[in-house]
C-alpha cells in the first residue's frame, strides 16, 4: 500500500488561528493582563524615607509607584497581538540596563506563560473560513 504524501499548509493555518483569535480576541488580551500583573506584582513597595534601590538582579522596588502604574499593553493594529511594557523611561532603564539590571518584565512572561494554554483552550479554529478550507483538503 502506498503512503499518502502529507502537505502541511503553514499559511493557511496561519490565517485560521488569526481569525479565531480576532473573533475571540479575549484570549490575547487576558494573556497580556497576566503578564502585566504579574510585573507588578514582583515590585515591592521599597526604599522607606531613605528611598534604598532594590538589589541588582532583582525587580526594581516602587518609589513613588509611577513604575507600576506605568506598566500597560494594548493591542495592535490587527488585534491579533498584544504590547506589553513599561511607559516610563525609567522602566526600559530598569528592564534593558546592561550595568544595574533590574528586569521584571521577562521573569514576568516566565511566570504567567503556564497560563495561556487555558485562555487559547476551545477557540474555534475549525469554524474559520481558513480552517473550512483546511478540513476539506
Amino acid at each position: 500500500m502506498a503512503q499518502k504524501k502529507t502537505r502541511f499548509h503553514k499559511k493557511k493555518v496561519r490565517e485560521a488561528v488569526n481569525e479565531a483569535i480576532r473573533k475571540r480576541g479575549g484570549a490575547l488580551e487576558r494573556g497580556a493582563v497576566a503578564v502585566e500583573n504579574e510585573a507588578k506584582l514582583s515590585m515591592r513597595s521599597g526604599g522607606g524615607s531613605a528611598k534604598t534601590p532594590s538589589p541588582v538582579g532583582s525587580p526594581p522596588n516602587v518609589q513613588l509607584n509611577a513604575l507600576r502604574s506605568g506598566i500597560q499593553h494594548a493591542a495592535t493594529a490587527l488585534g491579533i497581538t498584544q504590547v506589553i511594557g513599561p511607559t516610563e523611561i525609567y522602566g526600559k532603564f530598569h528592564e534593558f540596563s546592561k550595568k544595574f539590571p533590574r528586569r521584571f518584565m521577562y521573569p514576568a512572561l516566565i511566570r504567567a506563560r503556564k497560563k495561556f494554554a487555558l485562555l487559547f483552550k476551545g477557540i474555534p479554529i475549525a469554524n474559520t473560513r481558513a480552517g473550512k478550507w483546511l478540513n476539506k483538503q
